[in-house]
């Protein structure tokens, strides 16, 4: 018999998070989500949908990442890397939007292997023009699992971002965040 077909939500975060201002280094956009040790089991797949606002000046670059297994931000596995994302020049509050597959390969040990696929959108003007990136481990290459990573114990998950130019008017704002079993 396979796997139970309904959906359940595992986190979810509706209140804004501290934006990312004024820095070029990596940082969390959200707090971390603890995955509990053993839930990522082979055949799961876990749905993380992000969304906020943007304001820039000049036109700055984003870098969005996703990390498994370290602690705030920059630690940890690297499963995700967008490609560089150049935002609008003087953008005010426009929208951006992340929603990834987290699919696993091979789980509930000390040697799970995870592959991670989806798309982030930024608003480049208030109009219709998005700019659209499909993601994997290395930017627009295709997907790679990565492997050798320990499910049997509790992981944090951290999405992050990086921008180009530190600047106190370059700020991306975390406004709800999701994740999703799938299965």
């Amino acid at each position: 018999m396979g796997r139970q077909t309904f959906q359940e939500v595992l986190y979810a975060s509706i209140a804004d998070a501290t934006a990312v201002a004024n820095s070029n280094t990596e940082t969390s956009v959200f707090p971390d989500i603890t995955i509990p040790s053993g839930y990522l089991q082979e055949g799961r797949v876990l749905k993380f949908t992000a969304q906020g606002k943007h304001s820039t000046t000049g036109t700055p670059t984003l870098i969005f990442r996703l990390r498994i297994g370290g602690s705030g931000g920059s630690t940890g596995t690297l499963l995700m890397l967008s490609e560089t994302i150049t935002t609008a020049s003087g953008a005010s509050n426009l929208q951006w939007r992340a929603e990834l597959e987290i699919f696993v390969r091979r789980g509930g040990g000390a040697n799970g292997t995870l592959l991670v696929t989806g798309t982030i959108e930024v608003m480049t003007s208030t109009t219709t023009s998005v700019v659209r990136h499909i993601t994997g481990v290395s930017g627009s290459d295709a997907p790679a699992e990565v492997g050798s990573l320990n499910l049997s114990q509790d992981n944090l998950l951290a999405f992050t971002v990086i921008w180009s130019a530190a600047s106190s008017s370059n700020t991306l704002t975390g406004m709800a965040e999701l994740l999703q079993s799938l299965n």
